[in-house]
């Protein structure tokens, strides 16, 4: 009897990232589905596997789509908006005209401090400081500054721009708060985990048993191809492990893209 085995790896899956930890299971399932259509006493073990990758399929594809293209790109517009802003009131600081120089002195400090941190927010924290900067630009104090700029339609662009994001994000929000009730990809690994392990046991059980009785030759071929598949993707995993973690890129988490909802 050939001494054919599954390489350890339960200690693999509970240290590996979110995203590869979807990618070891994605990659067996792809990869071992036409070896298990021919094996019926496998049946059972593999649905059981397939039901709980679809829950942590489900689970992590809703939560890496929290970022929609269209909250990308509504965030990029303000953002442009609040740039232009900033460069025209640097340009002012240098214009022929006493009143210009001094209206664009007096709105220096508020337009540049939003717009020197505002890269470095999230989306919830930018949305905030747009309206601060939005509510001093409309205050008496520096009403007649942003009229001697002629800042105000562009000031009203920005004002209308951030509330169109800031209405998309919370519909997102409510539908990513919706979602998060399905459980996380974290919390759904374990039942793939187990279901992976009840799989894998099956399928050394009945090498074993056919190596004890029929020594059927297609039967051995069929174990021995899924023995090497998951060998080797096993084998992918660990050495992508590594390399991360040696060169710090692990991702442990699932916050969405722009620092959440909070």
């Amino acid at each position: 009897m050939t001494n054919f085995k599954i390489e350890k790896y339960a200690k693999l899956l509970k240290d590996i990232s979110i995203s590869n930890h979807y990618a070891f299971v994605h990659d067996l399932r792809i990869r071992l589905q036409q070896e298990i259509s021919q094996v019926p006493a496998l049946t059972e073990s593999w649905n059981k596997l397939v039901l709980a990758f679809n829950h942590e399929d489900e689970a992590y594809k809703h939560h890496k789509l929290f970022e929609t293209k269209q909250i990308v790109e509504l965030d990029n517009w303000r953002i442009s908006l609040l740039t232009g802003m900033a460069a025209l009131v640097r340009m002012r600081l240098k214009s022929m005209t006493e009143a210009e120089r001094k209206a664009a002195d007096m709105l220096e400090t508020e337009v540049f401090q939003t717009y020197r941190t505002i890269h470095h927010l999230n989306y919830e924290a930018k949305t905030s400081d747009i309206i601060n900067l939005i509510e001093d630009l409309n205050s008496n104090k520096h009403r007649s500054a942003v009229i001697t700029l002629q800042l105000q339609a562009l000031l009203n662009e920005l004002t209308a721009a951030n509330t169109e994001f800031n209405v998309k994000f919370n519909e997102r929000a409510e539908e990513y708060r919706q979602v998060k009730e399905l459980g996380s990809a974290t919390d759904a690994r374990p039942a793939t985990d187990e279901a992976l392990k009840n799989f894998t046991d099956t399928l050394e059980a009945l090498y074993k048993s056919n190596e004890a009785s029929t020594k059927d030759l297609a039967q051995r071929a069929i174990f021995e191809k899924c023995f090497f598949i998951i060998n080797s993707v096993i084998d992918h995993a660990r050495k992508t492990y590594i390399h991360q973690k040696s060169h710090g890129e692990e991702d442990g988490d699932e916050t969405p893209p722009g620092g959440g909802i909070g």
